[in-house]
Protein backbone atom coordinates (compact mmCIF):
# COMPACT_ATOMS: atom_id res chain seq x y z
CA UNK A 1 0.00 0.00 0.00
CA UNK A 2 1.12 3.47 -0.36
CA UNK A 3 0.52 6.74 1.92
CA UNK A 4 -2.75 7.10 0.94
CA UNK A 5 -4.02 3.55 0.54
CA UNK A 6 -2.61 3.38 4.24
CA UNK A 7 -4.76 6.30 5.81
CA UNK A 8 -7.45 4.62 4.14
CA UNK A 9 -6.88 1.35 5.79
CA UNK A 10 -6.40 2.50 9.12
CA UNK A 11 -9.36 5.02 8.85
CA UNK A 12 -11.63 2.25 7.82
CA UNK A 13 -10.55 0.26 10.86
CA UNK A 14 -12.01 2.53 12.72
CA UNK A 15 -15.53 1.46 11.76
CA UNK A 16 -15.24 -1.68 14.07
CA UNK A 17 -15.20 0.77 17.54
CA UNK A 18 -14.37 -0.44 20.89
CA UNK A 19 -13.77 -3.98 21.29
CA UNK A 20 -13.29 -5.03 25.14
CA UNK A 21 -11.13 -8.25 25.02
CA UNK A 22 -7.81 -9.47 24.09
CA UNK A 23 -8.02 -12.40 22.25
CA UNK A 24 -8.05 -10.20 18.86
CA UNK A 25 -4.41 -8.58 20.36
CA UNK A 26 -3.53 -12.02 20.89
CA UNK A 27 -4.05 -13.45 17.72
CA UNK A 28 -2.19 -10.90 15.85
CA UNK A 29 0.85 -10.98 18.42
CA UNK A 30 0.88 -14.44 17.97
CA UNK A 31 1.11 -14.11 14.18
CA UNK A 32 3.60 -11.10 14.37
CA UNK A 33 5.70 -13.84 16.71
CA UNK A 34 5.25 -11.79 20.05
CA UNK A 35 7.34 -8.50 19.56
CA UNK A 36 5.98 -7.41 23.01
CA UNK A 37 8.41 -10.08 24.64
CA UNK A 38 11.39 -8.79 23.49
CA UNK A 39 11.56 -5.25 25.82
CA UNK A 40 10.63 -4.64 29.42
CA UNK A 41 7.54 -2.39 29.83
CA UNK A 42 6.00 -0.03 32.72
CA UNK A 43 2.33 -0.33 31.97
CA UNK A 44 0.04 2.89 33.31
CA UNK A 45 -3.28 3.35 33.81
CA UNK A 46 -5.95 5.51 35.07
CA UNK A 47 -8.40 8.38 34.26
CA UNK A 48 -6.39 11.66 34.58
CA UNK A 49 -2.57 12.19 34.37
CA UNK A 50 -1.95 8.57 33.35
CA UNK A 51 0.06 10.26 30.04
CA UNK A 52 2.13 12.59 31.93
CA UNK A 53 3.18 10.02 34.26
CA UNK A 54 4.10 7.86 31.23
CA UNK A 55 5.86 10.68 29.81
CA UNK A 56 8.07 11.25 32.89
CA UNK A 57 9.00 7.73 33.33
CA UNK A 58 9.97 7.58 30.35
CA UNK A 59 11.69 10.93 30.32
CA UNK A 60 13.89 9.42 33.29
CA UNK A 61 14.55 5.95 31.79
CA UNK A 62 15.90 8.25 29.40
CA UNK A 63 18.35 10.16 31.21
CA UNK A 64 19.63 6.80 32.84
CA UNK A 65 20.74 6.06 29.31
CA UNK A 66 18.22 3.37 27.95
CA UNK A 67 16.48 3.08 24.93
CA UNK A 68 12.78 4.17 25.46
CA UNK A 69 9.44 3.89 23.81
CA UNK A 70 6.81 5.64 24.50
CA UNK A 71 3.08 4.44 23.58
CA UNK A 72 0.41 6.76 24.54
CA UNK A 73 -3.52 7.93 23.17
CA UNK A 74 -5.17 10.00 21.60
CA UNK A 75 -3.06 12.05 19.96
CA UNK A 76 -3.62 15.63 19.43
CA UNK A 77 -2.15 17.00 15.97
CA UNK A 78 -0.14 13.74 14.20
CA UNK A 79 -1.17 10.40 14.80
CA UNK A 80 2.63 10.06 15.25
CA UNK A 81 2.24 11.00 18.30
CA UNK A 82 1.31 7.86 19.84
CA UNK A 83 4.78 6.04 18.85
CA UNK A 84 7.88 7.39 19.83
CA UNK A 85 11.49 6.59 20.94
CA UNK A 86 13.30 8.78 22.97
CA UNK A 87 11.32 11.32 22.17
CA UNK A 88 11.29 11.01 18.32
CA UNK A 89 7.73 9.99 16.81
CA UNK A 90 7.37 7.32 14.26
CA UNK A 91 8.27 8.46 11.15
CA UNK A 92 5.74 8.37 8.07
CA UNK A 93 6.93 6.19 5.84
CA UNK A 94 7.29 3.60 8.82
CA UNK A 95 3.61 3.82 9.59
CA UNK A 96 3.28 2.78 6.43
CA UNK A 97 5.86 -0.15 5.56
CA UNK A 98 3.68 -1.07 9.26
CA UNK A 99 0.44 -1.39 8.08
CA UNK A 100 1.63 -3.65 5.19
CA UNK A 101 3.87 -5.86 7.40
CA UNK A 102 1.02 -6.40 10.57
CA UNK A 103 -2.37 -6.48 7.62
CA UNK A 104 0.25 -8.77 5.97
CA UNK A 105 0.50 -10.58 8.72
CA UNK A 106 -2.50 -11.16 9.89
CA UNK A 107 -4.79 -11.78 6.83
CA UNK A 108 -4.90 -15.51 7.34
CA UNK A 109 -6.30 -15.17 10.80
CA UNK A 110 -10.07 -16.30 10.44
CA UNK A 111 -12.99 -13.91 11.34
CA UNK A 112 -10.15 -11.37 12.77
CA UNK A 113 -11.79 -7.82 12.25
CA UNK A 114 -9.03 -5.99 14.38
CA UNK A 115 -9.88 -1.98 15.93
CA UNK A 116 -8.08 0.96 15.01
CA UNK A 117 -6.74 0.79 19.03
CA UNK A 118 -5.83 -3.23 18.51
CA UNK A 119 -4.26 -2.64 14.97
CA UNK A 120 -2.27 0.77 16.25
CA UNK A 121 -1.11 -1.52 19.47
CA UNK A 122 0.40 -4.54 17.67
CA UNK A 123 1.96 -1.78 15.49
CA UNK A 124 4.04 -0.10 18.10
CA UNK A 125 5.30 -3.54 19.58
CA UNK A 126 6.32 -4.26 16.69
CA UNK A 127 8.47 -1.01 16.17
CA UNK A 128 10.06 -1.17 19.41
CA UNK A 129 11.34 -4.46 19.11
CA UNK A 130 12.38 -3.77 15.14
CA UNK A 131 14.48 -1.15 17.00
CA UNK A 132 16.00 -2.72 19.91
CA UNK A 133 14.82 -0.62 22.45
CA UNK A 134 15.48 -1.25 26.21
CA UNK A 135 12.36 0.05 27.97
CA UNK A 136 8.51 0.56 26.59
CA UNK A 137 6.28 2.60 28.56
CA UNK A 138 2.76 1.37 27.71
CA UNK A 139 -0.55 3.45 28.76
CA UNK A 140 -3.72 2.44 28.24
CA UNK A 141 -6.13 3.34 25.91
CA UNK A 142 -9.24 3.42 27.97
CA UNK A 143 -9.82 0.69 30.83
CA UNK A 144 -6.84 -1.87 31.65
CA UNK A 145 -8.89 -5.03 32.14
CA UNK A 146 -9.63 -5.78 28.18
CA UNK A 147 -7.62 -3.11 27.21
CA UNK A 148 -5.23 -4.02 24.34
CA UNK A 149 -2.23 -3.01 26.05
CA UNK A 150 -2.83 -5.48 28.43
CA UNK A 151 -1.21 -8.52 26.79
CA UNK A 152 2.43 -7.24 28.25
CA UNK A 153 3.81 -8.20 31.53
CA UNK A 154 5.39 -5.26 32.98
CA UNK A 155 8.18 -4.74 35.69
CA UNK A 156 5.75 -2.32 37.14
CA UNK A 157 2.26 -1.08 37.05
CA UNK A 158 1.09 2.43 37.63
CA UNK A 159 -2.32 3.76 38.54
CA UNK A 160 -2.89 7.37 38.38
CA UNK A 161 -5.95 9.09 39.55
CA UNK A 162 -9.47 7.48 39.16
CA UNK A 163 -12.39 9.09 38.36
CA UNK A 164 -15.65 8.40 36.34
CA UNK A 165 -15.06 8.24 32.67
CA UNK A 166 -16.12 6.16 29.87
CA UNK A 167 -19.32 5.14 31.70
CA UNK A 168 -20.69 3.40 28.49
CA UNK A 169 -17.95 0.89 28.25
CA UNK A 170 -16.67 0.63 31.78
CA UNK A 171 -19.59 0.53 33.75
CA UNK A 172 -21.88 3.23 36.06
CA UNK A 173 -19.90 3.21 39.26
CA UNK A 174 -16.66 4.71 40.25
CA UNK A 175 -16.53 1.02 42.07
CA UNK A 176 -17.19 -0.69 38.06
CA UNK A 177 -14.64 1.67 36.68
CA UNK A 178 -11.89 0.99 39.11
CA UNK A 179 -12.55 -2.60 38.84
CA UNK A 180 -11.62 -2.46 34.95
CA UNK A 181 -8.33 -0.36 35.79
CA UNK A 182 -7.51 -2.39 38.39
CA UNK A 183 -7.26 -4.94 35.25
CA UNK A 184 -3.87 -3.89 34.72
CA UNK A 185 -2.79 -5.40 38.07
CA UNK A 186 -0.60 -8.72 37.31
CA UNK A 187 0.47 -11.01 40.07
CA UNK A 188 3.76 -10.58 42.46
CA UNK A 189 4.26 -6.86 40.11
CA UNK A 190 4.70 -4.10 42.17
CA UNK A 191 1.98 -1.54 41.67
CA UNK A 192 2.28 2.46 42.28
CA UNK A 193 -0.64 3.82 42.89
CA UNK A 194 -1.74 8.03 43.14
CA UNK A 195 -4.39 9.20 45.75
CA UNK A 196 -7.95 7.47 45.39
CA UNK A 197 -10.85 8.25 46.99
CA UNK A 198 -11.98 5.46 49.36
CA UNK A 199 -13.99 3.19 47.47
CA UNK A 200 -11.49 3.17 44.43
CA UNK A 201 -8.97 1.92 47.15
CA UNK A 202 -11.13 -0.72 48.32
CA UNK A 203 -10.91 -1.98 44.93
CA UNK A 204 -7.02 -1.70 44.04
CA UNK A 205 -6.39 -2.96 47.50
CA UNK A 206 -8.02 -6.22 46.72
CA UNK A 207 -6.95 -6.83 43.55
CA UNK A 208 -3.56 -5.97 44.73
CA UNK A 209 -3.99 -8.93 47.35
CA UNK A 210 -5.41 -11.41 45.43
CA UNK A 211 -2.62 -11.02 43.09
CA UNK A 212 0.12 -11.19 45.65
CA UNK A 213 1.40 -7.64 44.54
CA UNK A 214 2.25 -4.93 46.63
CA UNK A 215 0.90 -1.53 46.57
CA UNK A 216 2.68 1.81 47.17
CA UNK A 217 -0.09 4.27 47.42
CA UNK A 218 1.28 8.74 47.16
CA UNK A 219 0.37 9.76 50.45
CA UNK A 220 0.78 6.84 52.12
CA UNK A 221 4.13 4.31 51.18
CA UNK A 222 5.57 7.61 49.08
CA UNK A 223 4.43 11.49 49.48
CA UNK A 224 5.84 14.90 48.41
CA UNK A 225 6.28 18.02 49.76
CA UNK A 226 5.55 21.08 47.37
CA UNK A 227 7.96 23.99 48.37
CA UNK A 228 5.87 25.72 45.85
CA UNK A 229 6.62 27.73 42.14
CA UNK A 230 6.70 23.72 40.83
CA UNK A 231 9.87 22.51 43.38
CA UNK A 232 9.21 19.70 45.55
CA UNK A 233 10.72 17.26 48.01
CA UNK A 234 10.13 13.55 47.59
CA UNK A 235 10.43 11.08 49.56
CA UNK A 236 10.01 7.34 49.06
CA UNK A 237 12.69 4.68 49.18
CA UNK A 238 14.99 7.68 48.25
CA UNK A 239 14.68 10.97 49.60
CA UNK A 240 15.23 13.61 47.00
CA UNK A 241 15.41 17.29 47.62
CA UNK A 242 14.52 20.55 45.20
CA UNK A 243 13.28 18.69 41.97
CA UNK A 244 11.90 21.10 39.45
CA UNK A 245 8.99 20.05 37.24
CA UNK A 246 8.72 21.40 33.83
CA UNK A 247 5.20 21.04 33.62
CA UNK A 248 2.97 23.13 35.20
CA UNK A 249 -0.40 22.48 37.58
CA UNK A 250 0.18 21.16 41.07
CA UNK A 251 -1.15 17.38 40.62
CA UNK A 252 1.96 17.37 38.48
CA UNK A 253 3.87 17.21 41.49
CA UNK A 254 1.76 13.98 42.24
CA UNK A 255 2.14 12.22 39.16
CA UNK A 256 5.73 12.96 38.91
CA UNK A 257 6.07 11.50 42.73
CA UNK A 258 4.80 8.31 40.80
CA UNK A 259 6.93 8.22 38.35
CA UNK A 260 9.96 8.30 40.85
CA UNK A 261 8.50 5.64 42.85
CA UNK A 262 7.84 3.31 39.82
CA UNK A 263 11.49 4.18 38.49
CA UNK A 264 12.10 3.06 42.38
CA UNK A 265 11.01 -0.64 41.80
CA UNK A 266 12.70 -1.43 38.60
CA UNK A 267 15.81 -2.69 40.12
CA UNK A 268 18.39 0.10 38.80
CA UNK A 269 21.06 2.23 40.28
CA UNK A 270 19.33 5.42 40.65
CA UNK A 271 21.49 8.90 39.83
CA UNK A 272 19.43 11.70 41.65
CA UNK A 273 20.68 14.47 39.37
CA UNK A 274 19.58 12.76 36.49
CA UNK A 275 15.89 12.27 37.53
CA UNK A 276 15.91 16.22 38.25
CA UNK A 277 17.38 16.67 34.68
CA UNK A 278 14.45 14.25 33.55
CA UNK A 279 11.72 16.22 35.05
CA UNK A 280 12.97 19.79 34.50
CA UNK A 281 13.82 19.04 30.72
CA UNK A 282 10.46 17.22 29.75
CA UNK A 283 8.11 18.65 27.44
CA UNK A 284 3.94 17.43 27.20
CA UNK A 285 2.05 19.02 25.18
CA UNK A 286 -1.33 20.41 25.97
CA UNK A 287 -1.38 19.53 29.65
CA UNK A 288 -1.75 23.47 31.10
CA UNK A 289 0.66 24.49 28.07
CA UNK A 290 1.63 27.50 28.25
CA UNK A 291 1.64 28.99 24.72
CA UNK A 292 2.51 32.86 23.24
CA UNK A 293 1.13 33.37 19.64
CA UNK A 294 0.58 36.77 17.70
CA UNK A 295 0.81 38.59 21.23
CA UNK A 296 -1.94 36.25 22.89
CA UNK A 297 -1.05 33.94 25.63
CA UNK A 298 -2.82 30.66 25.46
CA UNK A 299 -3.27 27.88 28.13
CA UNK A 300 -4.18 24.76 26.71
CA UNK A 301 -5.49 21.86 28.69
CA UNK A 302 -7.00 18.73 27.32
CA UNK A 303 -9.41 18.64 30.19
CA UNK A 304 -12.31 15.98 28.92
CA UNK A 305 -13.88 15.11 32.45
CA UNK A 306 -14.62 17.40 35.56
CA UNK A 307 -11.75 15.93 37.48
CA UNK A 308 -9.22 17.06 34.84
CA UNK A 309 -11.53 20.59 34.60
CA UNK A 310 -11.38 20.70 38.43
CA UNK A 311 -7.66 20.60 37.96
CA UNK A 312 -7.23 23.02 35.33
CA UNK A 313 -9.62 25.25 37.35
CA UNK A 314 -7.27 25.59 40.66
CA UNK A 315 -4.14 26.12 38.68
CA UNK A 316 -5.92 29.14 37.14
CA UNK A 317 -7.18 30.39 40.37
CA UNK A 318 -3.75 30.03 41.20
CA UNK A 319 -1.28 31.12 39.02
CA UNK A 320 -3.83 33.45 36.97
CA UNK A 321 -5.83 34.97 39.12
CA UNK A 322 -5.73 38.24 38.02
CA UNK A 323 -6.17 37.78 34.74
CA UNK A 324 -9.23 38.08 32.61
CA UNK A 325 -10.48 34.77 30.86
CA UNK A 326 -11.59 34.08 27.60
CA UNK A 327 -12.60 30.46 27.49
CA UNK A 328 -12.58 28.11 24.39
CA UNK A 329 -14.59 25.31 24.85
CA UNK A 330 -14.93 22.00 22.24
CA UNK A 331 -15.98 18.71 23.93
CA UNK A 332 -17.55 15.33 23.08
CA UNK A 333 -20.86 14.34 23.25
CA UNK A 334 -20.52 11.24 25.37
CA UNK A 335 -18.91 14.33 28.22
CA UNK A 336 -20.37 14.79 31.29
CA UNK A 337 -20.39 18.50 29.77
CA UNK A 338 -22.95 20.21 32.26
CA UNK A 339 -20.99 18.91 35.27
CA UNK A 340 -17.86 20.24 33.59
CA UNK A 341 -18.76 23.61 32.41
CA UNK A 342 -19.96 24.38 35.89
CA UNK A 343 -16.63 23.98 37.28
CA UNK A 344 -15.06 25.97 34.46
CA UNK A 345 -17.11 28.18 33.12
CA UNK A 346 -17.79 30.36 36.28
CA UNK A 347 -13.84 31.68 35.80
CA UNK A 348 -14.39 32.87 32.34
CA UNK A 349 -15.11 36.38 31.72
CA UNK A 350 -15.74 35.52 28.15
CA UNK A 351 -16.71 31.81 26.61
CA UNK A 352 -16.37 30.66 22.71
CA UNK A 353 -18.45 27.22 22.58
CA UNK A 354 -17.18 25.54 19.73
CA UNK A 355 -16.73 21.89 18.06
CA UNK A 356 -13.55 19.72 16.92
CA UNK A 357 -14.10 18.32 13.48
CA UNK A 358 -14.81 14.82 15.10
CA UNK A 359 -18.19 12.94 14.47
CA UNK A 360 -18.98 12.98 18.46
CA UNK A 361 -18.24 16.33 18.97
CA UNK A 362 -21.23 17.79 20.60
CA UNK A 363 -22.90 20.85 19.29
CA UNK A 364 -21.98 24.03 20.61
CA UNK A 365 -25.13 25.28 20.79
CA UNK A 366 -25.77 22.65 23.25
CA UNK A 367 -23.28 23.33 24.97
CA UNK A 368 -24.38 26.66 25.94
CA UNK A 369 -27.48 25.74 26.84
CA UNK A 370 -25.70 23.20 29.62
CA UNK A 371 -23.63 26.07 31.13
CA UNK A 372 -25.14 28.15 34.10
CA UNK A 373 -23.28 31.15 32.85
CA UNK A 374 -23.16 34.18 35.17
CA UNK A 375 -25.06 36.90 33.87
CA UNK A 376 -22.19 39.31 33.28
CA UNK A 377 -20.27 36.43 30.99
CA UNK A 378 -20.56 36.59 27.76
CA UNK A 379 -21.32 34.03 25.19
CA UNK A 380 -20.52 32.72 22.13
CA UNK A 381 -21.11 29.70 19.57
CA UNK A 382 -19.06 29.18 16.84
CA UNK A 383 -19.50 25.75 14.50
CA UNK A 384 -15.66 24.79 14.47
CA UNK A 385 -12.38 26.00 15.83
CA UNK A 386 -11.32 27.79 12.70
CA UNK A 387 -14.35 30.04 13.22
CA UNK A 388 -13.69 30.03 17.05
CA UNK A 389 -10.53 31.54 16.31
CA UNK A 390 -11.47 34.32 13.86
CA UNK A 391 -14.19 35.34 16.38
CA UNK A 392 -11.31 35.28 18.95
CA UNK A 393 -9.31 37.97 17.33
CA UNK A 394 -12.51 40.43 17.04
CA UNK A 395 -13.04 39.89 21.14
CA UNK A 396 -9.84 39.88 22.70
CA UNK A 397 -8.84 42.73 24.84
CA UNK A 398 -4.83 43.11 25.39
CA UNK A 399 -3.67 41.45 28.57
CA UNK A 400 -7.08 38.38 28.50
CA UNK A 401 -6.07 35.24 29.34
CA UNK A 402 -7.20 32.75 26.60
CA UNK A 403 -8.26 29.31 27.51
CA UNK A 404 -8.58 26.04 25.72
CA UNK A 405 -9.84 23.05 26.36
CA UNK A 406 -12.89 20.41 26.44
CA UNK A 407 -11.28 17.86 24.50
CA UNK A 408 -7.59 17.29 23.55
CA UNK A 409 -8.71 17.12 19.72
CA UNK A 410 -10.08 20.79 20.06
CA UNK A 411 -6.51 21.54 21.42
CA UNK A 412 -5.24 19.78 18.42
CA UNK A 413 -7.11 22.02 16.19
CA UNK A 414 -5.77 25.08 18.29
CA UNK A 415 -2.11 23.89 17.87
CA UNK A 416 -2.64 22.97 13.87
CA UNK A 417 -3.77 26.50 13.20
CA UNK A 418 -0.76 27.67 15.17
CA UNK A 419 1.32 26.46 12.40
CA UNK A 420 2.12 22.67 14.28
CA UNK A 421 2.58 19.97 11.48
CA UNK A 422 -0.12 17.07 11.25
CA UNK A 423 0.52 13.95 9.94
CA UNK A 424 -2.37 11.41 9.80
CA UNK A 425 -4.53 13.55 11.47
CA UNK A 426 -7.89 11.89 11.09
CA UNK A 427 -7.11 8.85 12.67
CA UNK A 428 -7.96 8.27 15.99
CA UNK A 429 -10.11 5.76 18.39
CA UNK A 430 -13.46 6.34 19.43
CA UNK A 431 -12.25 8.08 22.93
Amino acid sequence: MDYHETIDYLFNLQKYGIKLGLLNITQMLEALQNPHKHFQTVHVAGTNGKGSTAAMVASILQAHGFSVGLFVSPHMVRFTERISINNVEIPQEEVVRLTNVIRDSIHQIPDLTPTFFEFVTAMAFVYFKEKGIDWAIIETGMGGRFDSTNVISPEVSIITHISEDHKQFLGDTIEKIAYEKAGIIKPYIAVVCSYQESEVLEVLSNKATETSSTLALYGQDFKALNIGNMIFDYYGINKIQNIKLSLAGKHQIENASCAIRAFECLNINIDVDLIKKALLNLKWAGRCESIHHKGKHYILDGGHNYQALYRLREFLLEDNALKKIILIYGAMSDKDNRKMLNIIAPIARKIIFTAPSYGRAENPAILKDLANLPVDTKSYVTNNVKEAMCLLDKIYESGELIVVTGSFYTVGEVKELFGEPTLLKSLTEFK
